[in-house]
């Protein structure tokens, strides 16, 4: 994955509080990164639902889906749209997962569209759907950022 690669590349990526995100094109002032978080590699994760489930338990896990359709996503509301057709044209980080009163599961994901787009810069995906991609292709190109070789080992 490309921005992985660049994090490993470049030692690291500054914090949100260093380096906050305005949503706007142009170039990043390379004077402003002050590397907070490095990793040292990172894994492609199973495609299934439990493998993502069991690795989002413990950390953040950064995905490629096909985000075609999430220009129509409403705010406070549950994304189960999205047409996959095994394209990946955006990265997002999976933040965790929750369920509403009714029993409905989904991922708390964050996006990098600015605070502007919905809920803050995130959207709730639609888990457990049945779907082996997930909605979005959301399963397809997970990935794991590893520390060091120490790092957890998730049980499927």
């Amino acid at each position: 994955m490309k921005g992985l690669n660049w994090v490993i590349k470049n030692g690291g990526v500054a914090s949100e509080a260093d380096y906050p995100f305005k949503g706007q094109q142009g170039k990043c002032p390379d004077s402003k990164v002050k590397s907070s978080a490095t990793i040292s590699s990172y894994i492609k994760l199973e495609k299934t639902e439990a493998a993502l489930l069991n690795d989002v338990a413990v950390k953040p896990i950064s995905v490629g889906v096909d985000a075609t359709g999430m220009i129509h996503y409403k705010k406070d509301s549950i994304y189960a749209g999205g047409n996959y057709k095994d394209t990946t044209n955006h990265a997002v980080l999976i933040v965790g997962y929750d369920r509403t009163k009714e029993g409905v599961d989904y991922w708390i994901v964050k996006n990098s569209w600015g605070k502007d787009w919905r809920n803050d810069d995130y959207i709730w995906i639609k888990r457990n759907t049945g779907l082996s991609n997930g909605v979005c292709g959301i399963h397809t190109r997970a990935y794991r950022p590893m520390k060091d070789k120490k790092e957890f080992k998730a049980q499927y």
